[in-house]
């Protein structure tokens, strides 16, 4: 077992864990400008990690390391950074990320404003849905179709049953953005018909910031979603799906598209533990390469002591790559945890 990305990645953050101590003395709310720093600003940290054999490599994977910092300025204005850090096993430890980066203007909950790297309109709605981040990304996230977090504007409200969220961003990304030579759009738009429905339906078009080099941009990256959800306290149901087009090929000549959906149960049988399943179809070349499909599913029991700090799960994952020339099969079981600081 090789646990040095790990251990590295926990040494290389270990010194920001004498700030977390602060968010207890932190207030719950104050905005007051004259107050002292310590009591605007708050510290926490959230951890995704696993110990598990996957095709009988058995070994374990830091999938995220976040630190959150939020500072509120003033009744309306606060800021917020979030730094994102991962190492997987065989890899060395990624670069430190700064996967949110904004200031924030919020008047009331119908409109809300964000400047910098903040998070996009569909994934982390979809996260929040699904329930189970801490085990598998998202739909979108495992198609290579979006991403969580953008530089740009991004500006989101509720008003009663609906709500909304728009982007207008760079299109490259958090981890290494660059600038194109026009900006890129998501948005979604969500209706709550029910106590715990949601219906969200969402969009994105843009050049992805490759139209800012010598090649001649061929195509727009497009990207279509629709999905549905129920969550209460005992019972979690939700469906997903995308279809989008020329997402990796805006620079290439000859178009093709992609689509896929996901769908996801969990029950809570006593306060303590529960049981939840996700099944994943995704076609990455429907016009270039119809054959390739993706197919995956994972299942299993989850603890969640009283605390709610940690949550730990035993847990088993398919998966499943066909092509023309070959079907390949993959599983993985173990144990998956969220730490929460």
């Amino acid at each position: 077992m090789r646990h040095r990305p790990l251990f590295a990645a926990l040494l290389a953050l270990a010194p920001f864990s004498a700030l977390l101590p602060l968010q207890a003395q932190a207030a719950s709310g104050s905005a007051d400008p004259d107050a002292p720093d310590y009591e605007r600003t708050r510290f926490s940290s959230t951890v995704f990690a696993n110990a598990s054999s996957r095709d009988g490599d058995l070994d374990m994977d830091l999938k995220r390391f976040f630190i959150n910092i939020d500072h509120d300025i003033n009744d309306v204005w606060s800021a917020h950074i979030t730094t994102d850090i991962q190492a997987q096993r065989h890899s060395e430890v990624t670069d430190l990320w700064a996967r949110h980066a904004y200031v924030q203007y919020q008047q009331s909950k119908a409109f809300t404003l964000q400047l910098g790297a903040a998070p996009m309109p569909w994934i982390p709605r979809m996260s929040k849905l699904y329930g189970y981040r801490y085990i598998e990304p998202t739909l979108v996230s495992r198609a290579g179709v979006g991403s969580p977090s953008e530089w740009g504007v991004h500006a989101k409200g509720d008003a009663g049953d609906f709500s909304y969220a728009l982007s207008v961003v760079t299109g490259s990304g958090y981890k290494k953005p660059t600038l194109g030579n026009s900006p890129d759009v998501e948005a979604s738009v969500e209706w709550r018909p029910a106590k715990g429905w949601a219906v969200v339906a969402g969009g994105y078009s843009g050049k992805r910031a490759q139209d800012n080099g010598g090649l001649a941009v061929e195509h727009t990256a497009r990207r279509a979603n629709l999905a549905v959800g129920y969550v209460s306290k005992q019972f979690r149901w939700g469906a997903q799906g995308f279809r989008a087009s020329n997402w990796g090929r805006v620079t290439k000549p000859g178009s093709d598209s992609a689509s896929g959906w996901s769908t996801w149960t969990s029950y809570q049988f006593v306060p303590e533990w529960g049981v939840f399943a996700r099944y994943d179809r995704f076609e990455p070349s429907r016009d270039i390469d119809p054959i390739r499909l993706n197919t995956y599913a994972l299942g299993g029991v989850e603890w969640v002591p009283s605390s709610s700090k940690v949550r730990l799960a035993l847990v088993g994952k398919h998966e499943v790559n066909e092509t023309q020339a070959r079907r390949i099969s993959s599983n993985e079981y173990g144990v998956w945890t969220q730490l929460s600081f």
